[in-house]
């Protein structure tokens, strides 16, 4: 659980500061199949599903946007565009994703917003 805070946590935080000056961090949870989840700008790149069912958690804002060529490296430790950037909040939430055997994935424009959907494995209880 402290892992999931610490992700939204920083995905929040990512959004924020993408605005100049106020904006919404707009936040949605849902449950989707493996073939609805989004094969541009997923990482990790070498991801593949195995399992139908899926948890989606959605971070979306309207800010700045990312500019294209630079959606490959935002997960790289210390890249970051923004004048006071630390680079440090998008690569610890990659190893989450990483850790929960789930998936990001970026969908950016450019003076736009971005919206980045983490994908996890829906737990399922095994009767004893």
């Amino acid at each position: 659980m402290n892992q999931i805070q610490q992700l939204v946590t920083n995905l929040v935080t990512n959004a924020a500061e993408s605005y100049q000056k106020k904006g919404t961090v707009y936040l949605s949870l849902k449950t989707v199949l493996s073939n609805e989840i989004p094969e541009k700008y997923r990482f990790p790149v070498d991801w593949r599903p195995d399992r139908n069912e899926y948890v989606c958690l959605e971070t979306a804002d309207f800010g700045c946007g990312i500019e294209e060529q630079n959606i490959e490296k935002i997960f790289d430790p210390f890249f970051s565009t923004k004048a006071a950037g630390r680079g440090l909040d998008l690569p610890v939430v990659l190893g989450i994703v990483q850790a929960n055997n789930g998936v990001i994935t970026v969908n950016s424009k450019y003076g736009e917003g971005s919206t980045f959907q983490f994908f996890v494995p829906v737990a399922t209880k095994q009767n004893s």
